[in-house]
């Protein structure tokens, strides 16, 4: 990997373990600073069908199978404080474009893969900055097409289940726009935690 901060370091770690020659169904990623607070359930549990189904749109449509990302975002963006995802080509690629040793357009973000991986998602949910303008007669339609294929590719792919199943934050350091743990939740990530004042906690 090229020379960037260590948080970058997560993806070279899921890429090493979704390699083609691998043979896991899920590689999951929690930060140093998620701790798992209830060890009656299992964590193969969060990628059941009836779980995800219960809390994302992915299952809106039969035909898609099992996604390939599962991810939780706060009240800001995409964290990835707890991640998943399976050893497919499309989390192969999606790895690379997050990474864009090319550019490295994010490389030196104070939220660093954070902010690659949350661009990349939000384009595919609309957000107009990485999707192409096409200029000319027709152009309005072209891009609803292109839109619309980027939102089916997101749905079929990923499956954003609430923040408070994987990543709740301590309410007592916290703000309000994001979700809290409470007794009997899964687990308790204090995410940013060096943000804050840690006395007391």
């Amino acid at each position: 990997m090229i020379d960037r901060h260590p948080a970058w370091g997560k993806l070279a770690i899921m890429r090493k373990y979704l390699a083609s020659d691998k043979q896991f169904d899920w590689v999951v990623w929690t930060d140093c600073d998620t701790f798992f607070m209830n060890h009656e359930i299992p964590l193969a549990a969060l990628f059941t069908r009836t779980v995800l189904q219960t809390f994302s749109s992915h299952w809106g449509n039969e035909s898609y199978g099992v996604p390939d990302l599962v991810v939780s975002e706060d009240g800001n963006m995409i964290n990835t404080g707890f991640f998943a995802m399976r050893p497919t080509d499309w989390n192969r690629k999606f790895i690379e474009s997050a990474f864009d040793e090319r550019y490295s357009v994010f490389a030196d973000h104070p939220w660093w893969e954070q902010a690659s991986m949350h661009v990349l998602l939000d384009a595919m949910r609309g957000w107009q900055l990485l999707t192409p303008t096409v200029v000319g007669e027709g152009s309005g339609q072209q891009q609803q097409q292109q839109q619309k294929k980027l939102q089916n590719e997101f749905d079929e792919h990923v499956a954003l289940v609430p923040q408070e199943l994987v990543n709740p934050y301590p309410q007592e350091y916290s703000n309000a726009v994001h979700k809290h743990y409470s007794p009997g939740s899964f687990v308790i990530a204090f995410s940013g935690c060096n943000t804050y004042t840690a006395e007391g906690m």
